[in-house]
C-alpha cells in the first residue's frame, strides 16, 4: 500500500561519503515523502540513520515546487567542481520531470539566485528529516 496518495514532485539523491550514508529522499506534491538510507556492510555508525516516512503536510513541498517551476529544466543547474572533504564530501542531485541537476552541494551565491535558493530549500527539507516528530 502506498501511503503517498499524491504525485511525486522530486527526488533528492545523495551519494554519501566515507563517513555518511547515501540516501534517496522522495518528496510528493502534498508534502508527504520518504527518506531511505543506503546500507553499507561494515559501516555500523550508519545505523543511526533511520529510514523514515512523512505524512501529507509534514514537508514544505510548495516552496520546492515553486522553485522547480521557475527553473523548469534542472539539468541547467551546473555541475561545477568544488572542494570537498575526503571523509565527508558528497554529491547531491535533484531529479525533476525526468531530468537530473548538477551537484547541489557545489552551488554558491555566485550561481543564479534561483539555483542557490533551491540548494537552501533542499537543505531545509533535509533538516526536517532529522527532526524528531513531536508527540501530541
Amino acid at each position: 500500500m502506498n501511503m503517498h496518495s499524491s504525485k511525486e514532485l522530486a527526488t533528492i539523491i545523495d551519494t554519501g561519503s566515507t563517513n555518511t550514508p547515501g540516501f534517496t529522499f522522495t518528496i510528493y506534491t502534498n508534502g508527504s515523502g520518504s527518506i531511505r538510507y543506503e546500507q553499507r556492510p561494515g559501516r555500523n555508525w550508519f545505523r543511526a540513520s533511520t529510514d523514515r516516512d512523512f505524512a501529507a503536510g509534514e514537508l514544505d513541498s510548495s516552496s520546492l515546487a515553486e522553485l522547480l517551476q521557475q527553473i523548469d529544466d534542472v539539468s541547467t543547474i551546473p555541475d561545477h567542481a568544488c572542494p570537498k572533504s575526503a571523509s565527508f564530501g558528497t554529491i547531491r542531485r535533484i531529479l525533476y520531470q525526468g531530468k537530473q541537476s548538477g551537484d547541489l552541494t557545489c552551488i554558491s551565491s555566485q550561481d543564479l539566485p534561483v539555483f542557490y535558493a533551491l540548494k537552501q530549500c533542499v537543505n531545509t527539507l533535509l533538516t526536517q528529516t532529522k527532526e524528531t516528530p513531536s508527540s501530541s
